[in-house]
This record gives C-alpha cells, sequence and structure tokens, in this order.
C-alpha cells in the first residue's frame, strides 16, 4: 500500500504485531485517488479473524 507523503523511503507501511495484510495494488495519488481498484484482506494471525478492505478508482476505502 502507497501512500504520498506516509511510506518511509522505501515505501513500506509497518503494521502492528500479528497483522497480516494480502497483496495488492492500490497506489494514491496526491489527490486521493487510486491508481486501480483493489482489494486487501486483513487478518489478525491470532484469532484467524478476517476483514476485507475495498479500495476503488476513485480513492474511496470500503470497509465492511
Amino acid at each position: 500500500l502507497t501512500v504520498a507523503g506516509v511510506n518511509s523511503t522505501s515505501s513500506n507501511v509497518r503494521l502492528p504485531e500479528n497483522i497480516t495484510l494480502s497483496t495488492a495494488g492500490a497506489i494514491f495519488t496526491n489527490l486521493g485517488a487510486a491508481s486501480s481498484a483493489a482489494t486487501y484482506t486483513v487478518t489478525d494471525i491470532v484469532s484467524n479473524r478476517q476483514m476485507t478492505i475495498t479500495v476503488a478508482g476513485s480513492g474511496r476505502v470500503t470497509v465492511p
């Protein structure tokens, strides 16, 4: 996940311990749009609970 102004020089966003994020390709512009739509799955590896995050090309992020 790449967000202008939020990432380190290596383009990584640090996640909390015990949380994994599936690979997707949303890159946000400085105006808030996404370069392409994407769907991420966030998993708590301790409880094995999952949540799906959807990013529209407009930049709208939906969390059910």
